[in-house]
Protein backbone atom coordinates (compact mmCIF):
# COMPACT_ATOMS: atom_id res chain seq x y z
CA UNK A 1 0.00 0.00 0.00
CA UNK A 2 2.84 2.39 0.86
CA UNK A 3 4.50 1.61 -2.46
CA UNK A 4 1.23 2.35 -4.26
CA UNK A 5 0.81 5.61 -2.36
CA UNK A 6 4.34 6.62 -3.23
CA UNK A 7 3.79 5.73 -6.86
CA UNK A 8 0.55 7.73 -6.89
CA UNK A 9 2.29 10.76 -5.37
CA UNK A 10 5.11 10.57 -7.91
CA UNK A 11 2.65 10.17 -10.78
CA UNK A 12 0.56 13.13 -9.57
CA UNK A 13 3.67 15.25 -9.18
CA UNK A 14 4.90 14.24 -12.62
CA UNK A 15 1.50 15.04 -14.15
CA UNK A 16 1.50 18.44 -12.45
CA UNK A 17 5.00 19.24 -13.71
CA UNK A 18 4.17 17.99 -17.20
CA UNK A 19 1.05 20.14 -17.28
CA UNK A 20 3.06 23.14 -16.08
CA UNK A 21 5.45 22.56 -18.98
CA UNK A 22 2.59 22.17 -21.47
CA UNK A 23 0.82 25.30 -20.23
CA UNK A 24 4.08 27.24 -20.44
CA UNK A 25 4.56 26.08 -24.02
CA UNK A 26 1.01 27.05 -24.95
CA UNK A 27 1.51 30.43 -23.32
CA UNK A 28 4.56 31.09 -25.45
CA UNK A 29 2.92 29.83 -28.64
CA UNK A 30 0.02 32.29 -28.46
CA UNK A 31 0.23 35.95 -29.40
CA UNK A 32 -3.19 36.76 -27.93
CA UNK A 33 -3.28 37.69 -24.24
CA UNK A 34 -6.96 36.72 -23.84
CA UNK A 35 -6.20 33.27 -25.23
CA UNK A 36 -3.23 32.93 -22.88
CA UNK A 37 -5.23 33.77 -19.76
CA UNK A 38 -8.24 31.62 -20.72
CA UNK A 39 -5.93 28.66 -21.42
CA UNK A 40 -4.33 29.09 -18.01
CA UNK A 41 -7.53 29.12 -15.92
CA UNK A 42 -9.02 26.22 -17.88
CA UNK A 43 -5.96 23.99 -17.44
CA UNK A 44 -5.57 24.88 -13.75
CA UNK A 45 -9.23 24.16 -12.89
CA UNK A 46 -9.10 20.80 -14.62
CA UNK A 47 -5.88 19.81 -12.86
CA UNK A 48 -7.00 20.95 -9.39
CA UNK A 49 -10.54 19.60 -9.94
CA UNK A 50 -12.03 22.65 -8.29
CA UNK A 51 -15.18 24.75 -8.85
CA UNK A 52 -13.72 28.00 -10.14
CA UNK A 53 -10.37 29.48 -11.25
CA UNK A 54 -10.14 33.18 -12.08
CA UNK A 55 -7.60 35.85 -12.93
CA UNK A 56 -8.28 39.19 -11.27
CA UNK A 57 -6.61 42.36 -12.59
CA UNK A 58 -6.01 45.47 -10.46
CA UNK A 59 -6.59 48.99 -11.75
CA UNK A 60 -4.65 52.12 -10.78
CA UNK A 61 -6.81 52.63 -7.65
CA UNK A 62 -6.28 49.00 -6.49
CA UNK A 63 -9.83 48.12 -7.35
CA UNK A 64 -10.27 45.76 -10.26
CA UNK A 65 -12.32 43.03 -11.86
CA UNK A 66 -12.35 39.39 -12.93
CA UNK A 67 -10.94 39.32 -16.47
CA UNK A 68 -11.07 35.56 -17.21
CA UNK A 69 -12.57 32.53 -15.50
CA UNK A 70 -13.16 28.81 -15.78
CA UNK A 71 -16.09 27.37 -13.79
CA UNK A 72 -17.51 23.90 -13.23
CA UNK A 73 -21.06 25.23 -13.65
CA UNK A 74 -22.56 28.48 -14.90
CA UNK A 75 -23.95 29.42 -11.48
CA UNK A 76 -20.39 30.01 -10.21
CA UNK A 77 -19.57 32.61 -12.89
CA UNK A 78 -18.19 35.96 -11.68
CA UNK A 79 -16.73 37.15 -15.00
CA UNK A 80 -16.38 40.96 -15.29
CA UNK A 81 -17.42 41.43 -11.66
CA UNK A 82 -15.84 44.60 -10.23
CA UNK A 83 -14.45 44.16 -6.73
CA UNK A 84 -14.35 47.10 -4.30
CA UNK A 85 -14.15 46.16 -0.65
CA UNK A 86 -12.58 47.77 2.42
CA UNK A 87 -11.68 44.46 4.11
CA UNK A 88 -9.90 43.22 1.01
CA UNK A 89 -7.76 46.34 0.58
CA UNK A 90 -6.86 46.84 4.23
CA UNK A 91 -6.01 43.24 5.11
CA UNK A 92 -4.65 41.59 1.99
CA UNK A 93 -3.25 44.10 -0.52
CA UNK A 94 0.11 44.56 1.21
CA UNK A 95 0.96 40.80 1.46
CA UNK A 96 0.18 40.37 -2.24
CA UNK A 97 2.49 43.28 -3.05
CA UNK A 98 5.19 41.38 -1.16
CA UNK A 99 4.60 38.27 -3.35
CA UNK A 100 2.95 36.27 -0.56
CA UNK A 101 0.30 33.72 -1.44
CA UNK A 102 -2.82 33.19 0.71
CA UNK A 103 -4.50 29.87 1.51
CA UNK A 104 -7.91 29.48 3.18
CA UNK A 105 -9.10 25.91 3.63
CA UNK A 106 -12.47 26.92 5.12
CA UNK A 107 -13.56 30.54 5.50
CA UNK A 108 -15.68 29.64 8.53
CA UNK A 109 -12.84 28.05 10.53
CA UNK A 110 -9.73 29.97 9.38
CA UNK A 111 -10.14 32.94 11.77
CA UNK A 112 -11.30 35.45 9.16
CA UNK A 113 -13.07 38.63 10.19
CA UNK A 114 -16.86 38.81 9.84
CA UNK A 115 -16.36 41.52 7.22
CA UNK A 116 -14.10 39.27 5.15
CA UNK A 117 -16.37 36.23 5.49
CA UNK A 118 -19.39 38.22 4.27
CA UNK A 119 -17.32 39.52 1.38
CA UNK A 120 -16.36 35.98 0.29
CA UNK A 121 -19.92 34.71 0.71
CA UNK A 122 -21.02 37.10 -2.03
CA UNK A 123 -18.91 35.03 -4.44
CA UNK A 124 -19.98 31.60 -3.07
CA UNK A 125 -16.42 31.00 -1.79
CA UNK A 126 -15.90 28.29 0.82
CA UNK A 127 -12.18 27.66 0.30
CA UNK A 128 -9.66 29.53 -1.79
CA UNK A 129 -6.03 29.66 -2.88
CA UNK A 130 -4.69 33.07 -3.98
CA UNK A 131 -1.35 33.70 -5.74
CA UNK A 132 -0.19 37.20 -6.78
CA UNK A 133 0.89 37.94 -10.35
CA UNK A 134 3.77 40.42 -10.65
CA UNK A 135 4.75 42.01 -13.95
CA UNK A 136 7.91 44.15 -14.08
CA UNK A 137 8.14 43.91 -10.26
CA UNK A 138 4.65 45.44 -9.91
CA UNK A 139 1.52 43.70 -8.59
CA UNK A 140 -0.59 43.14 -11.74
CA UNK A 141 -3.33 40.87 -10.43
CA UNK A 142 -4.19 37.58 -8.72
CA UNK A 143 -4.49 33.94 -9.85
CA UNK A 144 -7.24 32.45 -7.65
CA UNK A 145 -8.69 28.96 -7.21
CA UNK A 146 -12.08 28.68 -5.46
CA UNK A 147 -13.83 25.69 -3.97
CA UNK A 148 -17.49 26.71 -3.61
CA UNK A 149 -19.39 23.65 -2.48
CA UNK A 150 -17.37 22.55 0.57
CA UNK A 151 -14.08 23.13 2.42
CA UNK A 152 -10.87 21.98 0.79
CA UNK A 153 -7.38 21.42 2.16
CA UNK A 154 -4.93 22.85 -0.37
CA UNK A 155 -1.78 20.77 -0.64
CA UNK A 156 1.67 22.49 -0.57
CA UNK A 157 2.37 21.01 -4.01
CA UNK A 158 -0.77 22.72 -5.35
CA UNK A 159 0.34 26.05 -3.89
CA UNK A 160 3.79 25.65 -5.43
CA UNK A 161 2.24 24.68 -8.78
CA UNK A 162 0.06 27.80 -8.84
CA UNK A 163 3.00 30.00 -7.82
CA UNK A 164 5.13 28.52 -10.61
CA UNK A 165 2.32 29.04 -13.10
CA UNK A 166 1.90 32.68 -12.03
CA UNK A 167 5.51 33.32 -13.11
CA UNK A 168 4.73 31.94 -16.58
CA UNK A 169 1.56 34.05 -16.77
CA UNK A 170 3.56 37.16 -15.87
CA UNK A 171 6.06 36.40 -18.64
CA UNK A 172 3.19 35.95 -21.10
CA UNK A 173 1.58 39.25 -20.08
CA UNK A 174 4.87 41.08 -20.47
CA UNK A 175 5.58 39.46 -23.85
CA UNK A 176 2.07 40.17 -25.11
CA UNK A 177 2.36 43.83 -24.12
CA UNK A 178 5.75 44.10 -25.78
CA UNK A 179 4.55 42.40 -28.96
CA UNK A 180 1.46 44.63 -29.09
CA UNK A 181 3.67 47.69 -28.81
CA UNK A 182 5.96 46.49 -31.61
CA UNK A 183 3.01 45.61 -33.85
CA UNK A 184 1.40 49.00 -33.26
CA UNK A 185 4.60 50.83 -34.19
CA UNK A 186 5.04 48.68 -37.28
CA UNK A 187 1.44 49.21 -38.45
CA UNK A 188 1.69 53.00 -38.07
CA UNK A 189 5.11 53.50 -39.62
CA UNK A 190 5.67 50.55 -41.94
CA UNK A 191 4.47 52.16 -45.17
CA UNK A 192 6.59 55.33 -44.82
CA UNK A 193 9.70 53.71 -43.39
CA UNK A 194 9.75 50.85 -45.93
CA UNK A 195 9.94 53.34 -48.80
CA UNK A 196 13.02 55.03 -47.35
CA UNK A 197 15.19 52.25 -45.91
CA UNK A 198 15.99 48.67 -46.80
CA UNK A 199 17.80 48.25 -43.53
CA UNK A 200 14.63 48.56 -41.45
CA UNK A 201 12.89 46.10 -43.74
CA UNK A 202 15.66 43.56 -43.16
CA UNK A 203 15.50 44.09 -39.38
CA UNK A 204 11.72 43.52 -39.39
CA UNK A 205 12.12 40.41 -41.53
CA UNK A 206 14.71 38.98 -39.13
CA UNK A 207 12.47 39.74 -36.16
CA UNK A 208 9.46 38.09 -37.80
CA UNK A 209 11.54 35.05 -38.78
CA UNK A 210 12.78 34.64 -35.22
CA UNK A 211 9.19 34.72 -33.95
CA UNK A 212 8.09 32.17 -36.56
CA UNK A 213 10.97 29.80 -35.80
CA UNK A 214 10.33 30.05 -32.08
CA UNK A 215 6.61 29.38 -32.48
CA UNK A 216 7.29 26.42 -34.75
CA UNK A 217 9.68 24.92 -32.25
CA UNK A 218 7.27 25.39 -29.34
CA UNK A 219 4.35 24.01 -31.37
CA UNK A 220 6.36 20.91 -32.24
CA UNK A 221 7.30 20.43 -28.59
CA UNK A 222 3.71 20.94 -27.36
CA UNK A 223 2.45 18.23 -29.77
CA UNK A 224 4.55 15.52 -28.03
CA UNK A 225 2.22 13.61 -25.74
CA UNK A 226 2.25 10.09 -24.44
CA UNK A 227 0.87 7.84 -21.74
CA UNK A 228 1.26 8.81 -18.09
CA UNK A 229 3.93 6.17 -17.55
CA UNK A 230 6.17 7.88 -20.15
CA UNK A 231 5.71 11.47 -18.95
CA UNK A 232 9.17 11.70 -17.41
CA UNK A 233 10.87 10.40 -20.55
CA UNK A 234 9.10 12.76 -22.97
CA UNK A 235 9.34 15.94 -20.87
CA UNK A 236 11.50 18.56 -22.56
CA UNK A 237 12.60 19.95 -19.19
CA UNK A 238 15.33 18.14 -17.32
CA UNK A 239 13.82 16.16 -14.43
CA UNK A 240 16.51 14.91 -12.07
CA UNK A 241 16.03 13.14 -8.74
CA UNK A 242 18.75 12.67 -6.13
CA UNK A 243 18.90 10.87 -2.80
CA UNK A 244 19.79 12.45 0.51
CA UNK A 245 23.51 12.14 -0.27
CA UNK A 246 22.87 14.17 -3.45
CA UNK A 247 23.60 11.28 -5.82
CA UNK A 248 21.52 11.08 -9.00
CA UNK A 249 18.85 8.35 -9.04
CA UNK A 250 16.67 9.62 -11.93
CA UNK A 251 17.83 11.28 -15.17
CA UNK A 252 15.12 11.74 -17.81
CA UNK A 253 15.48 12.26 -21.57
CA UNK A 254 15.05 16.02 -21.12
CA UNK A 255 18.15 15.99 -18.93
CA UNK A 256 20.00 13.91 -21.54
CA UNK A 257 19.25 16.51 -24.20
CA UNK A 258 20.16 19.49 -22.02
CA UNK A 259 23.31 18.18 -20.32
CA UNK A 260 24.63 15.66 -22.86
CA UNK A 261 25.07 12.77 -20.39
CA UNK A 262 23.33 9.45 -20.91
CA UNK A 263 21.33 8.02 -17.97
CA UNK A 264 24.00 5.35 -17.52
CA UNK A 265 26.68 8.03 -17.18
CA UNK A 266 24.69 10.25 -14.81
CA UNK A 267 22.90 7.86 -12.41
CA UNK A 268 24.96 7.20 -9.31
CA UNK A 269 27.05 10.34 -9.80
CA UNK A 270 26.88 13.34 -7.44
CA UNK A 271 24.69 16.26 -8.49
CA UNK A 272 27.92 18.31 -8.61
CA UNK A 273 28.48 16.71 -12.02
CA UNK A 274 26.00 19.21 -13.51
CA UNK A 275 27.33 22.34 -11.78
CA UNK A 276 30.14 24.80 -12.53
CA UNK A 277 33.17 24.24 -10.31
CA UNK A 278 32.77 27.61 -8.59
CA UNK A 279 29.23 26.80 -7.39
CA UNK A 280 29.60 23.24 -6.12
CA UNK A 281 30.33 23.88 -2.43
CA UNK A 282 27.78 26.68 -2.19
CA UNK A 283 25.09 24.63 -3.94
CA UNK A 284 25.77 21.52 -1.83
CA UNK A 285 25.21 23.52 1.36
CA UNK A 286 21.96 24.98 0.00
CA UNK A 287 20.66 21.48 -0.72
CA UNK A 288 21.55 20.31 2.79
CA UNK A 289 19.73 23.29 4.30
CA UNK A 290 16.69 22.59 2.13
CA UNK A 291 16.60 18.96 3.33
CA UNK A 292 16.53 20.16 6.96
CA UNK A 293 13.86 22.82 6.37
CA UNK A 294 10.07 22.48 6.53
CA UNK A 295 9.75 23.74 2.95
CA UNK A 296 8.62 21.07 0.49
CA UNK A 297 9.22 22.97 -2.75
CA UNK A 298 10.77 26.20 -3.91
CA UNK A 299 12.39 27.94 -6.85
CA UNK A 300 16.16 27.65 -7.08
CA UNK A 301 18.26 30.80 -7.40
CA UNK A 302 16.14 33.17 -5.27
CA UNK A 303 18.41 36.14 -5.90
CA UNK A 304 18.52 35.75 -9.67
CA UNK A 305 15.93 34.75 -12.32
CA UNK A 306 18.39 32.15 -13.64
CA UNK A 307 21.06 29.82 -12.26
CA UNK A 308 24.15 28.41 -13.98
CA UNK A 309 24.52 24.75 -14.94
CA UNK A 310 27.22 22.82 -16.82
CA UNK A 311 26.95 20.49 -19.80
CA UNK A 312 29.01 17.40 -20.48
CA UNK A 313 31.33 19.37 -22.79
CA UNK A 314 32.07 21.84 -19.98
CA UNK A 315 30.02 24.75 -21.34
CA UNK A 316 27.93 26.69 -18.85
CA UNK A 317 24.40 27.88 -19.56
CA UNK A 318 21.62 29.82 -17.78
CA UNK A 319 18.66 27.83 -16.50
CA UNK A 320 15.48 28.15 -14.48
CA UNK A 321 14.96 25.44 -11.88
CA UNK A 322 12.72 24.40 -9.01
CA UNK A 323 13.32 21.77 -6.34
CA UNK A 324 10.85 19.67 -4.36
CA UNK A 325 11.27 17.27 -1.47
CA UNK A 326 9.55 13.95 -0.82
CA UNK A 327 10.02 11.89 2.35
CA UNK A 328 10.05 8.15 1.67
CA UNK A 329 10.82 5.03 3.70
CA UNK A 330 14.29 5.01 2.21
CA UNK A 331 14.96 8.65 3.03
CA UNK A 332 14.48 11.99 1.37
CA UNK A 333 14.18 12.16 -2.43
CA UNK A 334 14.85 15.54 -4.04
CA UNK A 335 13.56 16.31 -7.53
CA UNK A 336 14.93 19.17 -9.62
CA UNK A 337 13.05 20.40 -12.70
CA UNK A 338 15.35 22.50 -14.87
CA UNK A 339 14.86 24.44 -18.10
CA UNK A 340 17.59 25.80 -20.37
CA UNK A 341 16.74 29.49 -20.98
CA UNK A 342 19.67 30.29 -23.26
CA UNK A 343 17.49 30.79 -26.34
CA UNK A 344 14.98 32.90 -24.46
CA UNK A 345 17.69 35.25 -23.19
CA UNK A 346 19.18 35.45 -26.68
CA UNK A 347 15.74 36.18 -28.18
CA UNK A 348 15.08 38.91 -25.62
CA UNK A 349 18.43 40.52 -26.37
CA UNK A 350 17.79 40.36 -30.13
CA UNK A 351 14.38 41.95 -29.64
CA UNK A 352 15.92 44.74 -27.58
CA UNK A 353 18.64 45.30 -30.21
CA UNK A 354 16.02 45.43 -32.99
CA UNK A 355 13.97 48.03 -31.14
CA UNK A 356 17.03 50.18 -30.51
CA UNK A 357 17.95 49.88 -34.18
CA UNK A 358 14.41 50.91 -35.21
CA UNK A 359 14.59 53.98 -32.97
CA UNK A 360 17.99 54.92 -34.40
CA UNK A 361 16.74 54.57 -37.97
CA UNK A 362 13.69 56.73 -37.33
CA UNK A 363 15.79 59.46 -35.76
CA UNK A 364 18.13 59.54 -38.77
CA UNK A 365 15.58 59.46 -41.62
CA UNK A 366 15.98 62.75 -43.55
CA UNK A 367 12.21 63.26 -43.88
CA UNK A 368 10.09 64.61 -41.02
CA UNK A 369 7.81 61.96 -39.44
CA UNK A 370 5.24 62.65 -36.74
CA UNK A 371 2.58 60.53 -35.06
CA UNK A 372 -0.63 62.21 -33.82
CA UNK A 373 -3.81 61.01 -32.13
CA UNK A 374 -7.37 61.75 -33.28
CA UNK A 375 -7.37 65.10 -31.46
CA UNK A 376 -4.23 66.15 -33.31
CA UNK A 377 -1.93 65.87 -30.29
CA UNK A 378 1.65 65.06 -31.25
CA UNK A 379 2.83 61.72 -29.82
CA UNK A 380 6.16 61.30 -31.66
CA UNK A 381 8.51 63.21 -33.99
CA UNK A 382 11.77 61.91 -35.41
CA UNK A 383 13.62 65.23 -35.26
CA UNK A 384 13.08 68.91 -34.45
CA UNK A 385 13.89 72.18 -36.11
CA UNK A 386 16.45 74.45 -34.53
CA UNK A 387 15.19 76.26 -31.45
CA UNK A 388 12.58 73.61 -30.55
CA UNK A 389 12.72 71.02 -27.79
CA UNK A 390 10.85 67.71 -27.45
CA UNK A 391 9.13 69.00 -24.30
CA UNK A 392 7.70 71.91 -26.35
CA UNK A 393 6.42 69.67 -29.16
CA UNK A 394 5.30 66.34 -27.63
CA UNK A 395 1.74 66.74 -26.34
CA UNK A 396 1.05 69.94 -28.27
CA UNK A 397 -1.48 70.05 -31.10
CA UNK A 398 -0.15 69.84 -34.61
CA UNK A 399 -2.49 72.67 -35.62
CA UNK A 400 -0.41 75.04 -33.48
CA UNK A 401 2.47 74.47 -35.89
CA UNK A 402 0.47 75.02 -39.12
CA UNK A 403 -0.70 78.05 -41.03
CA UNK A 404 -4.39 78.95 -40.77
CA UNK A 405 -5.16 77.74 -44.29
CA UNK A 406 -3.61 74.32 -43.57
CA UNK A 407 -5.21 73.72 -40.19
CA UNK A 408 -8.65 72.76 -41.56
CA UNK A 409 -7.09 70.60 -44.28
CA UNK A 410 -5.09 68.60 -41.72
CA UNK A 411 -8.06 68.36 -39.37
CA UNK A 412 -10.28 66.89 -42.10
CA UNK A 413 -7.53 64.51 -43.22
CA UNK A 414 -6.87 63.20 -39.71
CA UNK A 415 -10.58 62.71 -39.04
CA UNK A 416 -11.07 60.82 -42.31
CA UNK A 417 -8.17 58.49 -41.52
CA UNK A 418 -9.67 57.53 -38.16
CA UNK A 419 -13.22 57.21 -39.54
CA UNK A 420 -12.11 54.98 -42.41
CA UNK A 421 -9.73 53.04 -40.15
CA UNK A 422 -6.95 53.06 -42.74
CA UNK A 423 -3.26 52.90 -41.91
CA UNK A 424 -1.86 55.58 -44.24
CA UNK A 425 -3.32 58.62 -46.03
Amino acid sequence: EQVNNQATQLATQARREQLLSEVALRIRSSLNLETILNTTVQEVRQLLNTDRVIIYQFDSEWDGKVVVESVSQSGFSVLDRVVKHRCFLEAWLEPYQKRKSKVFHDIYTDSLSDCHVKFLEQFQVRSNLIVPIHVNDQLWGLLIAHHCTKPRYWQPQEVFFLESLSVQVAIAIQQAALLAKVQQMNSELEARVTQRTDELDQANARLQQEWVERLQMQTALSESQAQLARILDIAEDAIISVDQSQRIILFNQGAVKIFGYSPQEAIGQPLDLLLPESLKIHHRQHIQNFCKSDTTARKMGDRSPAILARRRDGTEFPAEASISKLNTQNGIVLTVILRDVSERQQAQQKLKDSQEKLQSILENIPSFISVVDRQGRILFVNYLTEGCSFSDVIGSEIYDHLSLENQEIYHQGIEQVFQLNVGVR
